[in-house]
């Protein structure tokens, strides 16, 4: 009866801790989450490593440059960051222009970090006069929020 008792227990321990797992999607926006944080806090470290951390991510990998080029952007200056944000383009535009078609509605919910990040990378481009390149990210922003209100298709 005991062993019984307690099979039962451990499977309901195991169905809630299943049931509590967040999705792919929400670990990638907690985790872009707490990079902004760490970034607004000037903690250069942690947000290197949320860098890391969004790379392991099914979904994260498109973020992780934002974060190394605004760190990197802070430490050394654009020039050394110049290659992050080209890799931050293409890849929110591959992932959120591109394929956007493809994302599943939860995925599709990403799409504000990625205004988020293009936007940033976008006001470091215009604060350093920089408007060929600001004027490439606002593009891209323009698609991303047409695709967030309208849809695939355009």
């Amino acid at each position: 009866m005991r062993l019984t008792s307690a099979l039962i227990y451990a499977f309901i321990v195991v169905v809630l801790a299943a049931c509590s797992a967040p999705e792919p999607w929400e670990q990638t926006r907690d985790l872009f989450t707490e990079g902004e944080l760490a970034l607004e806090e000037d903690r250069l470290d942690d947000a290197l490593a949320i860098a890391d951390e969004l790379v392991a991510e099914p979904l994260g990998k498109p973020f992780a440059p934002y974060f190394r080029g605004m760190v990197t952007y802070r430490r050394d200056g654009l020039e050394a960051a110049d290659e992050q944000f080209g890799n931050l383009y293409n890849s929110l535009y591959d992932r959120f222009v591109l394929s956007y078609a493809e994302l599943t509605l939860e995925e599709r919910q990403l799409s504000r970090q990625a205004h988020i990040a293009t936007y940033e990378a976008a006001m470091v481009y215009s604060n350093e006069n920089k408007h060929s390149s600001y004027k490439l990210f606002s593009l891209l922003l323009d698609d991303i929020d047409y695709l967030r209100e309208h849809g695939a298709g355009r």
